[in-house]
């Protein structure tokens, strides 16, 4: 091996130890508690999941109209929902972005 190989063996190592921001898929398999399946190996737990709020609750506005309607907007996870997660630096928690087909 020569030393430039080394170099870049060592710097991939390295980064590949920080496990930089990610986008991981995941399918939704328990809201009370929130679990989220990545694959056999991963299956992770409310405590890992940063969730925004317009995906736990549904939340009323009006329409915009003459006569305004209230409508309520349910955005929330579901079971069986795919989603698309933003891994933080170091792996140790995700934040839903959203649902995907």
């Amino acid at each position: 091996m020569t030393y430039i190989e080394a170099i870049r063996t060592i710097v991939c190592n390295i980064l590949e130890a920080q496990k930089l921001a990610n986008i991981i898929k995941g399918t939704v398999i328990s809201i009370n508690p929130y679990k989220v399946y990545i694959d056999q190996r991963l299956t992770l737990p409310e405590g890992a999941l940063i969730i925004p709020n317009h995906l736990k609750v549904p939340y009323e506005t009006q329409t915009e109209e003459a006569y305004p309607k209230k409508v309520i907007i349910d955005n929330t996870l579901k079971n069986g929902d795919k989603v698309a997660m933003i891994r933080n630096n170091g792996g140790q928690r995700y934040l839903v972005v959203g649902v995907i087909d």
